[in-house]
């Protein structure tokens, strides 16, 4: 492996120079961490069969007077910082990135190195708003890896505006997940989403709605726009996180529109109308399919 003169990853205590450990582990990057193998070895099976190997001709260091071995590994820096602190018992690392995230995954995969830890560290950035914004899909599929059910179910809810039929996001999703099931259960979820959109359609029939008990002036009618328009923009609104019902009308396509001679109780019968309505959708909301918790049925 070639050395940098100059890491620019200065390892932090107690893995830096003034360690007391007995051997270095040395990232791709040439930051070279002081660690004790007896903590690698209870933690990583990997690391054990390495200390059994031999050791490569230039594998010892002049940083001190007693020859350490030093074993490269393809990880950067900052990856086996954190992963080292997670094998420790020391302060836990702070992990502020998926990218920092998704590292430590493959590298706890790679090294055999048990994930519980992992899963209680990464819970909070796996939830935060702005992050989940930013990229649902990668908290989706880490979480997924994981066994987070809740926390994958939340990034669930942020994924719908995401073409998963592009082969980008279908390997990226693939690969970070770890198979098939996350796909599969997005996919569920949105046949559930198509189906019950004509539920939420159906609420509004157009036609006379009699508003006033005077007979001369006339109902209210309801008109719906067409059908396929209202479906669209229905989708299209459904694919918030957490979809409001401000106004039924613009939600579902349709006007009141009052009778020839409005009076105050042709007025009122028309908010009465909405107001009925509007509860009517709102419950239907709270039912319509925002997750993958009617699909989780393969997290372990």
């Amino acid at each position: 492996m070639t050395e940098p003169t100059t890491p620019a990853f200065v390892p932090h205590p107690p893995f830096d120079s003034e360690s007391t450990g007995d051997c270095i582990i040395q990232a791709s990057d040439g930051a070279k961490f002081h660690v004790y193998r007896a903590v690698l070895c209870m933690g990583s099976v990997v690391f054990r069969d390495m200390f059994d190997m031999p050791p490569a001709p230039s594998s010892t260091t002049e940083e001190s007077n007693q020859a350490l071995p030093v074993i490269p590994v393809q990880e950067d820096a900052e990856t086996l910082q954190a992963l080292l602190q997670l094998m420790h018992p020391i302060d836990p690392p702070s992990i502020t990135s998926l990218h920092l995230a998704q590292k430590l995954v493959t590298a706890c995969e790679k090294y055999f190195i048990s994930m519980a830890k992992l899963r209680i560290y990464l819970r909070s950035i796996l939830t935060e708003y702005e992050v989940l914004k930013k990229e649902p899909l990668t908290c989706y599929a880490i979480a997924w890896k994981l066994g987070l059910v809740n926390e994958a179910i939340i990034a669930s809810r942020y994924t719908h505006f995401i073409d998963l039929t592009e082969i980008s996001v279908a390997k990226a999703l693939f690969s970070c997940s770890g198979g098939l099931e996350a796909m599969l259960a997005l996919f569920r979820m949105r046949s559930a989403r198509e189906d019950a959109l004509e539920g939420l359609l159906s609420l509004v029939k157009p036609g006379p709605y009699v508003g006033c008990k005077s007979s001369l002036h006339g109902g209210s009618t309801i008109i719906v726009s067409d059908y396929t328009g209202r479906r669209a923009q229905l989708k299209e609104s459904l694919k918030a996180p957490y979809p409001a019902c401000e106004s039924p009308e613009s939600l579902l396509g349709f006007q009141v529109i009052p009778g020839g001679r409005e009076c105050s109780s042709c007025a009122e019968g028309v908010k009465i109308q909405l107001r009925a309505i509007k509860t009517i959708v709102i419950e239907a909301l709270a039912r319509y399919p925002q997750t993958i918790s009617r699909f989780v049925t393969l997290i372990l």
